[in-house]
């Protein structure tokens, strides 16, 4: 799902417990999302070479549903430094800007 913006900024000036249901409702309907296409796959594209060569699609999407894991210790790693720290990778911050 892409982001648009200007929803995005509309939700973060909802009060606090408003902007907490916008982003379990968010998560939830991303998982959903995430199971469907899941389950559009044939074995086949799991094994397929994703665009970063190294990895298949299987490998990639495996990393992707790993990811949400990490969340609560990235957010307190950046309430701790009150910022997002920069990192000093080109093709990451290129994908990530």
């Amino acid at each position: 799902m892409v982001v648009n913006m200007a929803d995005h900024l509309q939700e973060s000036r909802l009060n606090p417990a408003e902007l907490r249901a916008s982003i379990c409702t968010e998560i939830a309907e991303t998982r959903r999302a995430f199971h469907q296409f899941l389950k559009r796959l044939f074995d086949q594209d799991l094994e397929l070479r994703s665009y970063f060569p190294a990895w298949s699609v299987g490998e990639l999407l495996y990393h992707m549903s790993t990811t949400p894991k990490n969340l609560p210790n990235d957010l307190n790693f950046i309430r701790r430094l009150q910022r997002i720290p920069k990192i000093h990778n080109r093709p990451f911050n290129w994908l990530h800007e």
